[in-house]
This record gives structure tokens, sequence and C-alpha cells, in this order.
């Protein structure tokens, strides 16, 4: 965000001060599970919504590497 590139990250905790919808990609979720066992267990970690899947952000990634390639193009 400071690079003034966009970001793709959980809007949860700290983020959200700095993350909006012009500077980043929020990845909404839809709540917590408690961890039950490992070296995790006890913390909570964030669930994100279905249409978060791999292929989505994949999308999201490869539009914007589209659109930086097509700017250094046209300079």
């Amino acid at each position: 965000m400071a690079m003034e590139r966009p970001v793709i990250a959980t809007f949860w905790s700290g983020t959200t001060e700095n993350m909006t919808e012009e500077n980043s990609y929020p990845l909404k979720s839809d709540g917590l599970i408690e961890i039950e066992e490992g070296a995790f267990k006890g913390h909570k970690w964030l669930i994100l919504l279905d249409k978060y899947s791999p292929e989505i952000i994949g999308e999201i990634v490869l539009g914007h590497i589209t659109r930086i390639l097509e700017h250094r193009k046209n300079c």
C-alpha cells in the first residue's frame, strides 16, 4: 500500500486501519474458529468466505499484472 500497489490481505485486526476497497483487496471472513490441537491450540484462525478461492485470487493477481505490463508497453 505504501508503494501504491494493491495488497491482498485478510480484513482483520490492525490491517483494517489502512486497507480500503480502493488500495487493496480486503478478504472478509465468515468468522473465527479455535484451533483444538497442535502448536496453535487455543489460537483463533479466520475463516475466509468461499468467494476467495485460489482461482479468484489468481484472477485478481493476473489482472493486476496485465495492467502493469500494458502500462509499461504504453510508456
